[in-house]
């Protein structure tokens, strides 16, 4: 059991905390030049894929392993802001409190208005105040007002301002145009392009704006790690 990152859009955090987001797939690496087949799961827990029509030939094998095994706690990373705090001046209070914004539950808020809408998590975690405090003034210093803060990308986001965390309780390699119409609903969706009609073709969309440009799009069909996850904490 391990934790590690896992990114996801304001969106798909949404769609988690709201229940309706339980599985997730993120493209597998595996050289572009040629067709692979999966042909099996070692002992170790590797994926091993075999050039097409190659399956016998041992220089035609590929091994991988997902980022993610089963029983490991992701925690989620997501896009936020840290907002100031009556003890900013005093860091080193045990006393002091973080409080942290989460764009996928203050969607009412916006950086460039001087009136705060929305609401804070107030996390008590004195050891990263320091660390706090240096995200703040960063964004601080970006900004004119204080009262103007931007977001600050998923990306960035450390481990203790994370507020989720998932239990991974299923791992498989499939096509990703394999994906089926329940399926498809478990990845969140909620009729985001109104002009298509089923849920698969609109993960093909979703799937496009995010990984055509990356490589990998809906049309070459990429191999996937499709990854079940349940959340076990969220504050």
């Amino acid at each position: 059991m391990s934790e590690k990152p896992i990114l996801f859009t304001v969106e798909m955090v949404k769609a988690i905390l709201e229940g309706r987001k339980t599985v997730t797939r993120r493209v597998i690496d595996l050289p572009d030049d040629v067709l692979w087949d999966f042909t099996g799961v070692m002992k170790d827990g590797s994926y091993r894929f075999s050039h097409q029509g190659d399956k016998d030939l041992i220089d035609g094998l590929c091994f991988r392993k997902s980022r993610y095994q089963v029983g490991d706690l992701p925690w989620v990373k997501e896009t936020f802001l840290i907002m100031d705090w009556a003890n900013r001046d005093r860091v080193e209070s045990d006393h002091s409190d973080i409080h942290i914004q989460y764009k996928a539950s203050d969607s009412n808020y916006r950086p460039d208005s001087p009136r705060y809408i929305g609401h804070s998590v107030k996390k008590r975690c004195p050891e990263f105040i320091n660390d706090a405090v240096r995200i703040y003034l960063r964004e601080v210093k970006k900004s004119k007002h204080a009262w103007r803060l931007p977001w600050i990308s998923s990306r960035f986001m450390p481990k203790w301002a994370a507020r989720t965390w998932l239990e991974v309780v299923s791992v498989m390699a499939e096509r990703v145009q394999d994906i089926t119409e329940a399926d498809a609903i478990a990845e969140g969706l909620n009729y985001m392009f109104e002009q298509v009609r089923s849920y698969k073709s609109q993960f093909s969309l979703l799937w496009d704006s995010i990984n055509d440009k990356r490589g990998y799009p809906w049309d070459s069909n990429p191999w996937v790690w499709r990854y079940e996850f349940k959340i076990i904490n969220n504050k």
